[in-house]
């Protein structure tokens, strides 16, 4: 499993990868197989959003890379103070921070996850 990195300079494009399922990275070389863990970011300004998922299979039927994904958190208001470089990676010195604010989940969001799993694994 590998964990890439990718930030959108529009917050649209984040949520329209959310609700659509999908991650695409555009022109950057990257190449994620099923499995592997996107850190799927947008900033502008001193906004930044911020969501984590995995990918389920790569979507064969599109123009450009695009991958089916299933997202493990909500998109989220993170802090923007991260360091993107050429082609909208994460610096390594940053993409821990990043990591760790989009995991950070809400009490109200762990007890919906807890109920669900009761509810069907018993």
């Amino acid at each position: 499993m590998k964990v890439y990195t990718m930030n959108y300079k529009d917050p649209t494009n984040l949520m329209r990868g959310f609700f659509g399922r999908w991650f695409k990275p555009g022109t950057v070389n990257m190449a994620p197989k099923p499995g592997d863990v996107i850190v799927n970011t947008a900033k502008r300004e001193d906004f930044a959003m911020g969501m984590m998922g995995t990918v389920i299979e790569e979507d064969k039927s599109a123009n450009t890379p695009t991958y089916v994904m299933e997202w493990a958190e909500y998109p989220k208001k993170i802090s923007s103070e991260f360091t993107c470089i050429q082609g909208g990676f994460i610096t390594d010195d940053d993409k821990v921070q990043v990591i760790a604010e989009i995991s950070m989940t809400q009490d109200h969001v762990l007890e919906r996850i807890r109920n669900e799993y009761y509810n069907t694994n018993n």
